[in-house]
């Protein structure tokens, strides 16, 4: 990984996936001071990296979140004090297979609106999702008990 990867995914607050007409699948990067960039890697790669610069296993991250919300797939991700990925659906699949799940910090979100399925950052940006009210709710509702459960 080089210097100039890793200082953006230290500064990001969501991961969302996307599509680039003649690049493909790419990951769009928002950092916690504003703005955004692309990035050429899919989330789940940029998460593995993620939880490598914080010196961290994603396959124990996973399976211990997994426990504590007693989900099997699609859990939010506490990675360390203050980075507790919300999972979101931001796309939709353009083959069987392919994944439309985006992670964003829950510690940036400032609010969730529910009625037009945006989510705003504390930065000013906004993020739409294509979950159901009430999955957002539920993984939410996970990512306290996560919080709650961790922390103490």
């Amino acid at each position: 990984m080089n210097h100039e990867y890793v200082s953006k995914l230290q500064r990001g607050c969501a991961f969302i996936p996307c599509y680039l007409k003649g690049k493909g699948k790419v990951t769009k990067v928002y950092f916690k001071e504003g703005g955004y960039e692309y990035v050429n890697h899919s989330v789940s790669k940029i998460i593995n990296d993620y939880c490598a610069i914080n010196l961290r296993n994603i396959v124990i991250i996973k399976r211990l979140c997994q426990t504590i919300t007693g989900r099997k797939c699609i859990t939010p991700l506490y990675i360390k004090e203050g980075v507790l990925f919300l999972p979101v659906k931001t796309i939709k699949p353009c083959t069987k297979g392919d994944k439309c799940i985006g992670y964003i910090n829950i510690n940036f979100i400032e609010k969730i609106d529910f009625e037009n399925s945006v989510v705003q950052l504390k930065n000013g940006q906004t993020l739409k999702y294509l979950d159901s009210k009430e999955t957002i709710k539920k993984r939410v509702g996970d990512c306290t008990i996560l919080h709650k459960s961790i922390v103490q």
